[in-house]
């Protein structure tokens, strides 16, 4: 489970129409890669672009498959920022996972799962064959088949007792289809309040303005997580720009 004052509440923050209310801001960069990984700017460039901004939290998300070779660089370079920016910025080192079809349902391993401050499930390529929808290397789901996939893995994440945000909801199918029909959004959005999960207002992935009025008809008890996916140091902060306009003018 998320620390309690991280577990941002979305009717304390938006409206009915899914408008930021004014005067609240969540200073909080939630999705953040590095150059472990696929990112191009090293761990401490994002955390002084943080610092910049004034953000209070920077969450690094790094991927975390089975078998990283990054696994304990990562994990030691953010662990050492953590404690050298101690009262200056609060850094949570994350891992961002991919949700599989099968027994064990994330690609990961239990020594990152255990070492993780949270671990964000997301779906990523509805047409690997490991995630169950590659039915040879030139298939691309259409879009009921690509909507259909990602719905079933997001509901296993909104229930896997080891994920704590929803990564990129529909971002699989955003990339190629467009916006989501709106029932699939409250379907996982009910979900995962009902399990104690937040989901990524991602603004990477998908039209935030859109999700965000998507997320105000859900009811009660979702939480949000605001998140770049922030590939370079310069994209750290994006999330809380664009979805609290109002604080970052």
């Amino acid at each position: 489970m998320l620390p309690h004052d991280l577990r941002f509440l979305f009717s304390d923050y938006f409206d009915e129409r899914g408008r930021a209310r004014p005067g609240c801001c969540a200073r909080i960069e939630g999705h953040a890669h590095t150059s472990h990984a696929d990112g191009y700017s090293p761990a401490r460039d994002c955390v002084r672009r943080a610092l910049e901004l004034g953000l209070d939290t920077l969450a690094f998300a790094e991927h975390m498959r089975r078998g990283a070779p990054w696994r304990d660089a990562y994990f030691e370079e953010v662990e050492a920022l953590r404690d050298e920016y101690r009262g200056r910025l609060r850094i949570l080192c994350g891992i961002e996972v991919t949700a599989l079809r099968g027994p064990d349902a994330l690609d990961t391993d239990p020594e990152s799962l255990e070492r993780a401050d949270f671990v964000a499930g997301s779906v990523h390529g509805l047409w690997a064959a490991a995630q169950g929808m590659g039915i040879d290397p030139f298939h691309r789901p259409g879009a009921h088949e690509a909507l259909d996939g990602e719905s079933e893995l997001l509901r296993s994440l909104a229930v896997d007792p080891r994920v704590h945000v929803i990564g990129h909801p529909f971002g699989a199918y955003y990339e190629r289809h467009g916006c989501p029909p709106a029932h699939a959004v409250l379907e996982i959005a009910r979900l995962a309040a009902d399990n104690g999960k937040a989901i990524e207002i991602n603004v990477r992935h998908m039209d935030a303005g859109w999700f965000a009025r998507c997320l105000a008809q859900a009811g009660p008890g979702v939480l949000f997580w605001p998140a770049s996916d922030a590939h370079l140091a310069r994209h750290v902060g994006r999330a809380a720009s664009v979805l609290f306009p109002d604080d970052a003018a």
